[in-house]
């Protein structure tokens, strides 16, 4: 069978596992693996919020207390990523936006520059990577430098951004249409780039004017940015040479979701968790350099969190349901357990 099929294998990817004919079918026995690393999830009650380190080689697992506000993690206003050593993260709740740093086996994480304002009850866009903060709230795009973390730096307008790979540059669109690029630093003007409306063709005749939604990634191997119009949605990539290729569109979508789209660390793959399309939740993978899209998984309850391996060769994914599932490229199984998880923050290697 085919990589790109393999996936489709299994309609569900949980306990309710059936397969695409609708016969009941048993859920994909995980297969020997040698997972290393730390995962570092979020659980919470009304009350509280826990961070928990899971170790993936003996399935242990260890718990502190977050410095999260409860309302962030219900609204899913926390997203984090891994360094060498550390975890990074980021959450926006009762009007504040904090970056923090979570050491390798330390039992606090410390708080990473400032805290920032934001408007009461809002929902910023967030993102972090290991070079740069980002919160896109109401009209304004901040940015803090990392890992100096000195202050937050007004960057561009609007609720939609992103920060390159070196934290040099950010692109930002002010009316979810035009899209222009600034450096971090000031200095020159900025640039415009594109406009979506020139997208316009890849969705066909007849579709509502375009706007972005989401979050953006920026990797080596592009920008990945994802579009709606009306409730038909898709997933673009903008190459360095400036050429924009449509990834996946998906047809009479759920238009109270988006996709989450990663990087592959250092590799050309991105990431698709899809949930919104009448198909049903699926993780896919897209080849930057091949054009390949390969269906790897899929879910009863739509997906919580993804988190990539660090070397690059599977992705853990946390469903709706708390279930945690990790399979490889092939889309083979290499983990799958029951949790309380609410999010999933970051994958760090074995230290």
């Amino acid at each position: 069978m085919h990589p790109s099929q393999r996936g489709w294998r299994w309609c569900l990817t949980a306990l309710l596992a059936v397969s695409c004919t609708g016969t009941p079918a048993p859920a994909p026995t995980p297969t020997a693996s040698s997972l290393t690393g730390e995962l570092l999830t979020v659980t919470s009650t009304q009350a509280s919020v826990s961070l928990i380190r899971y170790g993936l080689s003996d399935g242990s697992a260890s718990t502190q207390p977050a410095p999260i506000d409860p309302e962030a993690v219900n609204r899913s206003s926390v997203v984090g990523t891994s360094i060498p050593d550390a975890a990074l993260f980021l959450t926006a709740a009762a009007g504040t936006a904090q970056a923090y740093r979570l050491d390798a086996g330390a039992s606090e994480a410390i708080p990473l520059g400032p805290p920032l304002p934001v408007a009461e009850g809002s929902e910023p866009l967030l993102s972090i990577e290991d070079r740069a903060a980002i919160v896109a709230d109401r009209g304004d795009v901040w940015i803090l430098p990392l890992p100096g973390a000195e202050a937050w730096l007004l960057a561009g307008e609007g609720s939609w951004a992103a920060a390159d790979p070196e934290g040099l540059s950010v692109v930002y669109s002010p009316d979810d249409r035009h899209v222009f690029m600034a450096t971090v630093r000031g200095g020159a003007a900025p640039e415009a780039l594109f406009d979506v409306a020139g997208l316009q063709h890849s969705l066909g005749p007849g579709t509502s004017p375009l706007e972005l939604v989401g979050v953006p990634a920026w990797g080596p191997a592009g920008l990945a940015f994802l579009v709606r119009a009306g409730d038909q949605f898709a997933v673009f990539v903008r190459y360095p040479d400036g050429r924009t290729v449509e990834v996946l569109q998906e047809n009479y979508a759920n238009v109270f979701r988006v996709p989450r789209i990663s990087w592959q660390p250092g590799g050309n793959l991105l990431a698709i968790a899809d949930d919104v399309g009448p198909s049903g939740a699926v993780l896919r993978v897209f080849d930057a350099t091949t054009s390949q899209l390969t269906a790897l998984s899929l879910a009863p309850v739509g997906f919580a969190g993804t988190a990539w391996a660090p070397d690059g060769g599977s992705i853990a994914l946390l469903t709706g349901s708390g279930e945690l599932v990790v399979v490889d490229l092939e889309g083979d199984w290499l983990a799958h357990r029951e949790t309380n998880w609410r999010a999933l923050l970051a994958w760090s290697a074995d230290r």
